[in-house]
């Protein structure tokens, strides 16, 4: 079959309109499920403080009929609430737009500016969850460096896997045993697994 000459088609059209879609998909995964599983809060200071506490394990808790309450000395030993710290930090995007820029028309989205700071809040939102899941030690910080809040390794004291030799995170200290061994990979394996769910 051949085209009859001089016939137009799209192939010699100079002036045919861009068929651009007036949408942007973003193809970047947001899920946070750590960072939108915390509670969220206020903090006044560089350093919050909170308490937490705890009640005693179970025991065989059998009394005699008609006994005398348990002199002072004798009394249920009470646990005073622990007071913990961490430090605030500080995380920034900068976005620059010229002028020109929120003046033109961009398929869509509406002004340059808000576009961009749509996705900074978003990417903070990463960053977040990236640094509440890494076994980063909290940091008073100084004129040299920054702040930092401990991560979420540094705070787990059970349920976690140490091969044998390792130890326990101490509330916002380094954590050396999260299945790791001091330093070395300690095995996924499914008695670990069932070991760490169990705790």
């Amino acid at each position: 079959m051949a085209i009859v000459t001089n016939t137009a088609t799209t192939y010699t059209g100079a002036t045919i309109r861009e068929d651009l879609s007036d949408v942007i998909y973003n193809i970047a995964p947001m899920d946070t499920p750590f960072l939108s599983g915390c509670g969220k809060g206020k903090a006044e200071a560089t350093l919050f403080e909170w308490q937490i506490d705890t009640i005693a394990a179970g025991s065989a808790n059998r009394q005699l009929e008609g006994d005398d309450s348990p002199a002072v000395s004798v009394a249920t030993s009470s646990q005073q609430p622990t007071k913990l710290t961490n430090y605030t930090q500080i995380s920034r995007a900068v976005n620059i737009t010229s002028g020109t820029d929120e003046v033109v028309n961009y398929a869509g989205r509406g002004k340059a500016q808000a576009y961009q700071l749509a996705k900074a809040g978003k990417r903070m939102k990463r960053d977040m969850e990236f640094m509440l899941t890494q076994n980063i030690v909290k940091a008073v910080g100084s004129t040299s460096g920054a702040r930092a809040t401990a991560g979420l390794p540094t705070w787990l004291s059970t349920g976690f896997v140490d091969g044998g030799s390792g130890s326990s995170a101490t509330a916002g200290s380094l954590c050396t045993t999260l299945l790791v061994n001091a330093g070395a990979l300690v095995a996924a394996t499914e008695a670990n697994i069932k070991a760490v769910i169990k705790a």
